[in-house]
């Protein structure tokens, strides 16, 4: 174990069915298959105490409007690094 490790985090992008609703509006440029009525790509960020791992903090963003994804999404890019 780590001394002085206190605290974990992590994150991760969702992308919700395709009939999971839509984005309110919100486009990605370079993500052609995005569309106000597509669903809207969900990141999320968990902060957990170690080593417990009880949740500390959630934050849950949509990615539309201003956040909109500006690259396409390639499942598994990053899964191995």
């Amino acid at each position: 174990m780590l001394p002085g490790l206190r605290l974990v985090a992590g994150l991760d992008i969702s992308f919700p069915p395709e009939d999971g609703g839509g984005c309110g509006g919100g486009t990605a440029p370079a993500v052609e298959a995005q569309s106000p009525a597509a669903p809207c790509p969900i990141a999320a960020l968990a902060v957990l105490d170690f080593p417990a791992l009880q949740l500390q903090h959630l934050e849950l963003l949509p990615l539309a409007g201003q956040h909109a994804l500006q690259a396409p999404y390639a499942p598994g890019f990053l899964a191995f690094r």
